[in-house]
């Protein structure tokens, strides 16, 4: 059984003529969900006695999310204006799963399997975003500054962490025209542990193995700096670096009280980079006939284990795609993609190429027919 409910508020306030505005956004949403399973097997051996089994569980769940946001975007002139605002947010989620089993005439509470999840997440952010255009010049500067709690304690999670991520995007037009210019840009980005990586909960998965999560991950942070060149206001050039900090990652390791038993845990790994670039270029030689190409290639740093020495691994992406116009109302469109070998910790992708044909012929307005393969 699962239902649910939500709701929006919105204000708009119109400051001044040169289209400055006050916005005031309001979001909830709540989701529910509850099953019950009763379960009964029966194992039957040649020459021996049948063993019975009968379980039952009873999960319920709930999720939901709040959020208000205060926003200004002031306006000075044509070529200054401010954004400025506020927003906090509230995450929660619980998870009640009773399992049991009938031993003698009575229900007895299976403990490996029954838990209970509570767990809040607030994040408050505050940030501020100026653009200028400075003749050639064009330039977006901003800051964002979030507080993060997480309240688990329940399950043994309890975080408190402040970050700051600046982020700025510069362009400079190379012609009168704005139709070649360069545009340099910095970003820095956060992926929070999710609740599930955090509870210590120990899920055996195997005899030998389990699962669980670790309530001291920090958050994940990256670094991006890149620098395009856009010609004749399509053609783009981009090459960059990434800067990954305390990736989170599930590794294997030896239980501390057991060696012979493995536990796959979440985990901060050591830094790593990756170098990119990438080109985006699309030709229409004809008025019946478009042509798209893009390419990828990265430089991807990687570490198979948490303080393993960083390794490098080429990975390239490729794609053509085009659209034939023909007389009648029909098109033909087609599409290659590339990806070369790829390598994950201990697992290998080979590499894959993919190529699609579609014919199209439309009836006016309403009316398309299609064959794709």
């Amino acid at each position: 059984i699962t239902d649910g409910y939500e709701g929006t508020f919105n204000y708009v306030w119109k400051i001044d003529t040169l289209g400055s505005t006050f916005k005031v956004l309001g979001d909830y949403a709540r989701r529910e969900a509850t099953s019950r399973n009763d379960n009964f097997s029966r194992m039957l051996s040649e020459g021996l006695p049948s063993v019975d089994s009968t379980y039952r569980d009873h999960t319920d769940n709930s999720f939901e999310v709040a959020a208000l946001t205060l926003a200004l975007d002031k306006k000075f002139s044509p070529k200054w204006s401010l954004q400025t605002g506020a927003k906090y947010t509230r995450n929660h989620t619980c998870n009640n799963s009773l399992y049991q089993y009938l031993k003698e005439e009575e229900w007895v509470r299976n403990d490996d399997q029954s838990l209970r999840v509570d767990y809040t997440e607030h994040i408050a952010a505050a940030y501020g975003v100026v653009t200028a255009k400075l003749g050639r010049w064009g330039v977006t500067a901003g800051l964002r500054g979030e507080y993060t709690r997480t309240d688990g304690r329940r399950n043994g999670v309890e975080q408190n962490y402040f970050s700051l991520f600046p982020n700025a995007n510069v362009s400079y037009s190379l012609s009168s025209d704005g139709a070649y210019s360069l545009v340099a840009q910095y970003a820095r980005t956060i992926r929070r542990p999710s609740f599930w990586t955090l509870m210590p909960n120990r899920s055996q998965i195997s005899d030998y193995t389990y699962q669980t999560g670790n309530p001291l991950l920090d958050p994940a942070y990256k670094q991006d700096v890149s620098l395009t060149l856009v010609l004749a206001h399509k053609y783009t050039l981009t090459g960059g670096v990434i800067l990954q900090r305390d990736e989170i990652n599930q590794t294997t390791a030896a239980d501390a009280d057991n060696p012979d038993m493995l536990g796959i845990l979440w985990v901060n790994y050591d830094d790593t980079k990756t170098w990119y670039a990438a080109a985006n270029l699309p030709i229409q030689p004809t008025e019946w006939l478009q042509i798209n190409m893009g390419a990828n290639y990265m430089r991807r740093g990687q570490r198979v284990e948490q303080h393993a020495p960083e390794t490098f691994q080429h990975i390239l992406l490729a794609n053509v795609s085009a659209t034939i116009e023909l007389p009648a109302n029909f098109y033909v469109d087609l599409s290659y993609r590339y990806q070369s070998r790829m390598t994950f910790g201990n697992a290998t992708v080979e590499p894959m190429q993919f190529l699609n044909a579609e014919v199209k012929k439309r009836f006016g307005r309403r009316v398309t027919l299609s064959f794709s393969a």
